[in-house]
């Protein structure tokens, strides 16, 4: 799925079903784990085709707090860096913050690596990172409604 640059809250308050099959299959299982978090709604999303392009899965959400429970089920924040067989490498997750109309704000979520098959390993682990604290919870909590998995209540 292509970038969503619209920053309107209307396709939060009035879509309530997410198309998935016309998500990038890179990210596609990243998005879904995204809205167990209650609070959360994505927007949009795009996993980056291309070396430099980052991935990122736009949202918003109904408080500060699901935005924290979202940061703090992550496997960093920032940027992370090294050398595998002579190679630099560079991971980063970061977000970036738009307001919109009636005090609310739009979040972007961006996951960055270079070379590019670093990224995409920040994506799996970025994926098993909020899959560990989604499955924590499975055997407490009833299924999330939005996304078929464990729901988010105490994250």
């Amino acid at each position: 799925m292509r970038r969503n640059n619209e920053t309107s809250l209307s396709s939060f308050e009035t879509n309530n079903e997410i198309p998935y099959e016309k998500i990038d299959f890179e990210i596609r299982n990243l998005v879904r784990l995204v809205n167990c978090f209650e609070g959360i709604t994505t927007n949009g999303s795009c996993a980056g085709h291309s070396e430099g392009e980052e991935a990122e899965i736009t949202f918003y959400s109904q408080s500060q707090e699901s935005v924290f429970n979202l940061i703090r089920a992550l496997p960093f924040w920032g940027v992370k860096g090294g050398f595998v067989n002579n190679r630099a490498q560079t991971q980063i997750i970061w977000m970036d913050v738009t307001p919109v109309e009636n005090n609310k704000l739009v979040y972007c979520l961006r996951i960055g690596g270079s070379p590019l098959y670093a990224q995409r390993a920040l994506l799996c682990e970025i994926e098993n990172s909020l899959s560990k604290k989604v499955t924590h919870l499975q055997e407490t909590h009833l299924s999330c409604p939005k996304c078929a998995l464990p729901c988010t209540q105490d994250i």
